[in-house]
């Protein structure tokens, strides 16, 4: 736990899990979704489902074993600090590249302010510039940050809204069906595809579970920002992502870098675009500020369990794991160099299928937790949850079974490298990861 004096109270908690999911999801996958089309909005309501089976079983985790790491130490605690070692390192990749993700996002609604910004070395600059200001934001401390993501997030939702409740006036029925099904997929086909995109914009369903360091009470206020944060998001991304199909043709969306200003743009104007683009890039980087924060958390954790270098434990007097933020931030702005494409939607889809798959195998492994030990904390009876566990479990089974063969691979040969890395960790501190 964190020594820190500064919490967070249930209020910011839940704006850091809706903030952390109402990020570049919602504003930049309506461009990713156009070529499957309006059908992916089954994908939509099928991953609320998951959502909230999942935010449930984490809830009910949080309540048994209010620790910092969320599912990462609900895995540990049930299978052992090899699974532990597993998660965390997995969840710590994840922030490197989702927290690029979110930047990619951020830099698209930038470039429909300032053209030519996304391209090339140009937008891995950007992205780069980005993280290190948000970086220092996180530096201040936890308060400041959530404060930040709570303003960016009222920002955030007025072009979303205006999409989701205006949008509605101008909607053109035959264009929806139109954009239903524009590649003539099957169900089958189509549902398993969005359903590995539409998951990115739920990513952060643990956000509270992850920073119940600087929750106060997280025995209870875990549990009402994750399953509050999921509703608040899934409302939004439903409403906003029907009315959208049903303004702009998907071969309008599918070539958009920011879909709600296009969407703004037929609404009400160019004018009225260009706030749009502002509000979205400041709901963006307000995600991006909330998933800094989760990363160095994550790491801080980590490092306390021995997985990483003790000296990422160390925290300031306000409670900031400040080495651990800027190693965190130092790995993701070498993957946005890395990982540099000439395209931004391209470089965004291979980061959001990576970091969804890594996710799914995470929260899977910690949702089976519910099933070892005995219930230690009050509340529904314990059937209820490990109900919520089962369907958690077997949704990110089928979606991992169902992604793409070199998703697959990738995911399989990350998970034996970490083994080996662990294996030779052992030999080289066996008390510091098996104690």
């Amino acid at each position: 736990m964190s020594t820190g004096t500064e919490k967070i109270g249930p209020a910011l908690a839940t704006f850091l899990v809706a903030g952390n999911m109402i990020g570049s999801g919602i504003f930049l996958l309506p461009a990713t979704l156009a070529g499957i089309g309006g059908i992916s909005l089954l994908g939509w309501a099928t991953a609320t489902v998951a959502a909230l089976a999942i935010a449930l079983g984490f809830a009910r985790l949080a309540a048994r074993n209010p620790q910092a790491g969320g599912p990462c130490a609900y895995a540990q605690a049930a299978f052992g600090r090899h699974v532990g070692f597993q998660a965390y390192l997995m969840y710590v990749i994840i922030c490197w590249v989702g927290n690029l993700g979110v930047a990619i996002a951020a830099i698209g609604y930038l470039a429909s302010l300032l053209p030519g910004i996304d391209a090339g070395w140009y937008g891995a600059g950007a992205s780069v510039l980005l993280i290190a200001v948000l970086t220092v934001l996180n530096l201040l401390g936890p308060r400041r940050a959530c404060q930040f993501d709570a303003i960016a997030i009222i920002c955030g939702l007025v072009p979303v809204l205006l999409v989701a409740t205006f949008g509605w006036l101008r909607f053109d029925a035959a264009l929806f069906h139109q954009s239903w099904n524009p590649g003539h997929l099957a169900i089958g086909t189509a549902l398993p595809r969005s359903l590995l995109l539409v998951f990115w914009a739920f990513l952060g369903l643990e956000s509270a579970s992850i920073a119940a360091a600087v929750v106060d009470r997280p025995e209870r206020n875990v549990a009402v920002a994750t399953v509050g944060g999921v509703l608040l998001a899934a409302l939004v991304y439903i409403a906003a992502s029907a009315a959208i199909f049903g303004l702009l043709p998907v071969s309008v969306l599918s070539h958009s870098n920011a879909p709600f200003a296009d969407a703004t743009r037929v609404l009400l104007g160019t004018a009225a675009a260009g706030l749009v683009a502002l509000a979205a890039l400041v709901k963006t980087v307000g995600t991006l500020s909330g998933w800094i924060l989760l990363a160095a958390q994550t790491g801080q954790a980590a490092a306390r369990q021995g997985f990483l270098p003790r000296a990422l434990a160390l925290q300031d007097a306000r409670g900031v794991p400040v080495r651990a933020l800027l190693v965190s931030s130092s790995f993701t702005c070498l993957v946005a160099i890395a990982t540099k494409s000439s395209t931004l939607a391209q470089q965004f889809e291979n980061l959001v299928d990576l970091s969804v798959l890594l996710s799914l195998a995470v929260y899977a492994v910690a949702l089976a937790a519910l099933f070892r030990g005995s219930a230690a904390a009050k509340g529904a009876p314990d059937i209820f949850y490990k109900g919520c566990a089962v369907l958690g479990i077997l949704f990110c089974l089928y979606v991992i079974g169902s992604s793409p063969h070199y998703m697959l691979w990738m995911l399989v040969a990350l998970v034996i490298v970490i083994m080996a890395v662990y294996a030779l960790a052992l030999r080289s501190r066996p008390r510091a990861l098996s104690g």
